[in-house]
């Protein structure tokens, strides 16, 4: 007995030690300096800023009393277009007919395997490099000494990174999260590798097909100096030429982040190819110097026109081309020779000075010309070029790539949290797949549907590969959390949107979990597609949920992709998630009393019929069977609305024809479908459907579920015929009320803040209008709408995908779905936009739209609150229940959120990731300030929020705050400052302004409308019991 007892106290004891062990490191743990994170924004850097972009000592000399022509060694290097991320990478050729605008191959390993010996060869000689998808996999293939000579060119800035992002993404088509992510991606493997002075400042942008403000706003928060534009309306440029006004200060959020969201914009003279006779690529090495003469002649010509374009002593040329340098020396030893003999020229009076150069190094030469500067405060869409030519149907092309897109970024960002909430750097990263294949989507030539098809079934297989391992991740993580490392691996459904999910037709018992990516509860309708009639829903708590069993629609049953054995039944219900959380539903086919409603199919009645929730009345017109009316109970007003499905025939004869670039339609109204619709009414409890067939290949269901305030609108669309009269057709949904909104409507930019539109103008100069429908087309990657500002009526159509957008006559909005051309429009892709299904017959694409009626002042909060759900969807797995719920409850955790206290209702989370080393310990975080400025009365205001006790699983006890792109310190981001004409001086710091006054714990922050703010978290778990969890 007394050895028993003995050992009893010395296990007492050991257990007393580690606890008070345990507490101290906890204490020691909370006195860490503030600064613990700065190996990980700067791990090569030892205190010596004399290197690379931070020495501009670094950059070739100029001559004060001369104009000074930096010329730019670059090769452009699209991330997939014609031929695959792969090939262009290796120069393997497996795609027909793909080739590039250059005599050399394609292939970025050679362009850099040659560029590099090169710029060893002269240290005069300057090269920049944009993409970090390939430059990344050209470090990680490289050998020591490459590694070495890599890192000695960016230290001497001879080798910069321009943008530094892993791709050049496009502005028109992606969302904010997905651009903000793939720079982050390229930033951290510059960080890691060489240092924060080999990170940019300067965003190279020069392919992009128009360029959105909200994506230059994010350059500026994340600290960059100026932007470079390649491609902008040639109206526009002409104008500028005309006012040497090529150089302005970008006013990117005027109305939110104002003079900190500035940026310095410089539009290269003529896209990004070297002038017309100096492209070197196949040049003999001696090419220049066998007729220098003649050379030289054209080349001073270039410049001084040019020079009559731009303002200061220094003007930029771009001397490369689509994939240039494959042989460097071709390129490096005639611009050596044309820089010799040009500068020769002096002696004989020539003012002109040619040197080698880089972006940022020509920034810092005309900055400290100390001019003035004009601004610019909307931005630059829609690209048109010639005469009538539109690049305005990209923005819907390919539509199928884009949802995949948008499906693949919401399991991303719920990846990313079950990842830090439960397995952080437990193993592989089987994040980082998705994260790349996401980062390569957001290139403007993928997510833009501009690629070959070949191309996009590979840009398809990257996204799914990378949906797989995060599906991993979210299965192991509900094991975790859960509290059943054993329990079955969870099952997904990449093709719920055409109703087809084999865990819900084969289990007749079976776990539906949702998580939550969004930081604040929602409520969602699920929809599953079901083989049986009837069905038991419980919820967490064991409440039984009410649902409904509904017919899948006819067009459904014809959209090749479904299996021949997919249900013909959807079974609805609704669900309340958790912020970061989530919940497991049971479901299980029933037969009694607790069991769904069925449906009643409605006849209409007389001339028109209705539909109502206790929110919205909608009115149905029998001999058209379309929507006529559309009123809001609660706010007490209606519309007189029209909506039907409608499609352009494209231009097929022209010059520039319809294609996966150019929108351009023959005539300016829409053809409508000739024959009354064929409409059907299924009437249920929870939701009533209105089943609209306009033709055999476009078709309609009208929803409006249970105490919902928006009419839900999903379409199907195709296969578009074109064989009969060879004519492209490209469908949009019509939208005709009966609002006056004097020629504006309102589209957003990049999901975020909102642009005014006027119909057939410009804020910039006075456009020569020649196409009326294709030049009033706006990107919508998340919503449009229209106001009547003398009835207060605001109506609010919001979009799953980004799509073309207009408002061409007053009352209307129109939104295209779906594209199908017989022509190519001759700009480069040089294939017919002409998608095939499974089937081999045209594809069919299914998407949604929401639509919403209300006052100009309660519309704010509609559309920004939906567009984050539509955005950020829950994301919904399943696993077969071979037990009873009672017994499955008792063992396991069916609800549970990783939030502790609650957000303010206009601050969201917009980023919870690991960060690059390793470290368990720290976190990436991103808090969003929703709303804009005066939108909102409630909203509309500084948000406060506190860290400290946020997460349920950690708690934060040091914060340090980033650039937006964190890779920078926010205290260590120093840019430029421009005066402008109006007086102005912008900014050199980024973050939050002076007067929002912060807490003094140093864990209570301040977001202001439209801010976001990004830290490094460090965090520990929350103070338990600790013999109660040792013991556990």
């Amino acid at each position: 007995m007394r050895c028993h007892i003995r050992r009893v106290v010395y296990v007492v004891v050991a257990v007393v030690l580690i606890q008070l062990a345990v507490q101290l490191l906890f204490l020691m743990q909370q006195r860490r300096p503030a600064t613990l994170t700065r190996h990980l924004l700067a791990a090569h850097n030892t205190g010596d800023e004399s290197w690379g972009i931070c020495n501009n000592k670094r950059c070739n000399p100029v001559k004060a009393d001369m104009l000074n022509v930096h010329l730019i060694a670059h090769s452009h290097d699209d991330v997939g277009w014609l031929k695959t991320v792969e090939e262009y990478y290796t120069g393997r050729h497996t795609i027909p007919y793909s080739k590039s605008f250059v005599y050399g191959k394609e292939c970025i390993a050679c362009i850099l395997k040659s560029v590099i010996p090169q710029l060893l060869a002269n240290p005069e000689r300057r090269f920049i490099f944009i993409e970090m998808a390939f430059f990344s996999r050209f470090w990680n293939e490289s050998d020591t000494k490459t590694r070495a000579n890599i890192v000695k060119l960016i230290r001497e800035r001879r080798l910069e990174f321009a943008t530094g992002g892993w791709c050049m993404s496009d502005a028109a088509t992606t969302y904010y999260n997905d651009i903000i992510d793939q720079h982050t991606l390229g930033f951290n493997f510059i960080n890691t590798h060489f240092g924060k002075c080999a990170q940019s400042n300067i965003a190279w942008h020069v392919d992009q097909f128009g360029h959105s403000r909200e994506h230059s706003s994010i350059f500026a928060q994340m600290g960059f100096d100026a932007i470079f534009l390649g491609r902008i309306s040639d109206q526009d440029r002409n104008n500028r030429k005309v006012d040497q006004n090529m150089e302005h200060i970008w006013n990117a959020s005027p109305r939110n982040l104002e003079d900190r969201a500035s940026l310095f914009t410089h539009v290269n003279h003529e896209g990004y190819y070297a002038p017309k006779y100096f492209l070197m690529e196949g040049w003999n090495e001696d090419h220049i110097l066998l007729q220098k003469a003649e050379y030289v002649d054209s080349f001073l010509n270039v410049v001084n026109k040019i020079a009559t374009f731009y303002k200061t002593n220094h003007i930029q040329i771009e001397m490369g081309s689509d994939f240039a340098y494959s042989k460097a020396h071709e390129w490096f030893s005639n611009l050596d020779d044309l820089i010799q003999f040009a500068n020769e020229r002096q002696a004989t009076g020539s003012k002109v000075n040619l040197l080698y150069s880089t972006p940022s190094c020509y920034l810092h030469y005309v900055h400290a010309a100390n001019f003035t500067w004009t601004e610019k405060n909307d931005d630059y869409f829609p690209y048109g070029t010639g005469w009538g030519e539109y690049w305005t149907g990209f923005y819907t092309s390919k539509g199928g790539l884009k949802k995949h897109v948008k499906d693949a970024g919401a399991l991303l960002q719920a990846c990313k949290q079950l990842n830090v909430f439960t397995s952080p750097h437990s193993g592989p990263d089987r994040v980082q797949t998705l994260k790349e294949g996401m980062a390569v989507l957001q290139h403007h030539d993928a997510i833009t549907g501009t690629e070959k098809e070949a191309v996009v079934r590979d840009y398809n297989k990257l996204l799914s590969v990378g949906r797989h391992s995060c599906q991993s991740v979210v299965s192991d993580a509900y094991k975790t959390l859960s509290g059943d490392v054993h329990q079955p691996k969870q099952e997904f459904c990449p093709l719920l949107n055409i109703s087809s999910c084999p865990p819900t037709e084969k289990y007749s018992k079976f776990i539906a979990t949702m998580y939550n990516p969004l930081s604040r509860s929602v409520t969602s309708w699920i929809r599953l597609p079901v083989t049986k009639s009837e069905y038991r829903v419980v919820d967490p708590s064991g409440n039984v949920v009410p649902n409904e069993v509904l017919p899948l629609s006819e067009s459904t049953f014809h959209i090749p992709e479904r299996p021949t054995s997919s249900p013909k039944n959807d079974l609805i219900f609704k669900v309340q998630l958790p912020p970061l959380g989530f919940k497991s539903y049971v479901v299980e086919s029933h037969s009694d009393a607790e069991a769904g409603s069925k449906p009643q199919f409605m006849p209409i009645y007389s001339n028109k019929m209705k539909i109502s929730n206790n929110l919205l009345t909608v009115t149905i017109d029998k001999e058209w069977g379309t929507i006529t009316q559309i009123a809001n109970v609660e706010s007490g007003i209606f519309i007189n609305l029209k909506q039907e499905l409608q499609y352009y025939e494209g231009m097929s004869a022209a010059l520039k024809p319809s294609g996966a670039y150019i929108f351009n339609p023959r005539g300016v109204t829409a053809k409508s479908f000739h024959s009354s619709v064929i409409t059907t009414v299924l009437k249920g409890k929870l939701v009533t459907e209105v089943h609209q067939n306009f033709s055999d290949w476009a078709s309609q269901v009208i929803r409006l579920y249970d105490s919902t305030n928006y009419v839900e609108i999903e379409w199907t669309v195709g296969p578009i015929p074109v064989a009969e009269d060879y004519l492209g057709k490209e469908v949009i949904a019509m939208y005709k009320s009966d609002l006056n909104n004097h020629g504006k409507f309102y589209t957003d930019s990049n999901g975020r803040e909102i642009m005014e539109r006027r119909r057939n103008h410009r804020d910039t100069w006075v456009l020569e209008e020649h196409s009326p429908v294709a030049s009033n087309y706006y990107p919508v990657t998340s919503k449009i709408f229209i106001t009547d500002p003398t009835r207060n009526i605001q109506l609010t159509v919001l979009t799953d995908r980004c799509q073309g957008g207009s408002s061409i006559r007053d009352g209307e909005i129109e939104l295209m779905l779906h594209r199908r051309t017989t022509r190519d429009d001759n700009l480069g892709v040089s294939e017919v936009l002409s998608e095939k299904g499974q089937d081999g017959q045209g594809l069919i694409l299914r998407g949604k739209h929401y639509l919403f009626i209300d006052t100009i002042e309660k519309s704010a909060r509609l559309h920004r609150e939906m567009s984050q759900q539509i955005h950020l969807p829950p994301t919904l797995s399943f696993m077969p229940l071979r037990t009873s719920y009672e017994e499955w409850q008792k063992n396991h955790a069916l609800s549970w959120s990783g939030l502790q206290n609650a957000l303010p209702d206009n601050v969201q989370l917009l980023t919870l990731d690991t960060v690059p080393g390793g470290n368990s310990e720290v976190f990436l975080i991103r808090l969003e300030h929703t709303y804009e400025v005066d939108e909102d009365k409630q909203y509309s205001v500084p948000a406060e929020v506190s860290l400290q006790a946020l997460f349920s699983p950690f708690q934060i006890d040091e914060i340090e705050e980033l650039s937006l792109g964190a890779n920078f310190q926010q205290s260590e981001v120093h840019r430029l400052k421009w005066r402008t004409t109006k007086g102005k001086v912008t900014p050199e710091h980024i973050g939050h302004v002076s007067h929002d006054p912060e807490a003094s714990d140093g864990m209570t922050i301040v977001l202001r409308p439209m801010q976001i703010r990004t830290f490094h978290i460090y965090v520990s778990e929350p103070k338990k019991n600790f013999l109660f969890k040792f013991f556990k």
